[in-house]
């Protein structure tokens, strides 16, 4: 993350669609399994947060009979409508996940969500991207 430069990558209405195809969230079940969201439309790709809500939990990925293998992580941008409120948009993250250009990934899940500021530690990046607007978290991308 360039600290003169903190936003999120533009995506259009097509590319996001098309990357959302291949491309799915994943979240832990209240007994810690990965399991797949409901399907959302172009709207809630944009506007809603998709961490909260237990009705968007689906079928375990286990019970789907796919081995999910885990690629890599990075930090994600997140805009944020309330510093104190954490709300990531699948838009935000496949965005970014397209901006690194990974062809082999197929679902991706945020691990680790962010801190308050005062807890960063010196982190400069993360609190000027807080300053801008911003939370950041770090996302497990699988294959």
């Amino acid at each position: 993350m360039s600290i003169s430069t903190v936003s999120i990558p533009v995506i259009s209405d097509e590319r996001l669609l098309e990357l959302y195809k291949h491309i799915k969230p994943i979240r832990k079940n209240i007994m810690g399994q990965l399991c797949w969201l409901r399907e959302f439309d172009l709207k809630e790709l944009r506007e809603k947060g998709f961490l909260w809500d237990n009705d968007d939990i689906r079928t375990a990925v286990v019970d789907c009979g796919i081995d999910l293998r885990p690629v890599t992580t990075f930090r994600c941008l997140h805009k944020y409508d309330s510093p104190a409120v954490f709300r990531p948009k699948v838009a935000e993250v496949l965005a970014q996940i397209d901006a690194l250009n990974f062809d082999e990934i197929i679902a991706f899940e945020v691990i680790d969500e962010p801190k308050v500021v005062y807890e960063i530690n010196g982190d400069y990046a993360i609190k000027q991207a807080f300053r801008e607007g911003y939370h950041t978290s770090v996302v497990q991308l699988y294959a």
